[in-house]
């Protein structure tokens, strides 16, 4: 895989463009906006994966806990302002 990381030093066109180089590259950018959707949607969709796992993991652990420790669960982080916490 190619380095893509932010060029660093002077910009140098050593390679003279030829109209085949030019056609390919504006070609290169004609796909951008669709590879990008497409690799929006597989992120969303490993990102939607990866809730439901997580939500999986809660539900079962929870569902073992006692109430305080539920509770507990529920007002994490400390000092966030919660429904369950009493005011």
């Amino acid at each position: 895989m190619p380095d893509l990381r932010y060029p660093i030093g002077k910009f140098d066109v050593s390679a003279p463009v030829t109209p085949e180089l030019r056609t390919a590259a504006m070609g290169d950018l004609a796909q951008l906006p669709e590879r990008l959707r497409a690799a929006a949607t597989r992120t969303r969709a490993a990102r939607q994966n990866f809730d439901q796992i997580l939500q999986d993991i809660f539900a079962d652990a929870t569902s073992k806990m006692s109430s305080a420790g539920r509770k507990a669960v529920a007002d994490w982080p400390p000092g966030r302002k919660s429904e369950t916490k009493q005011q």
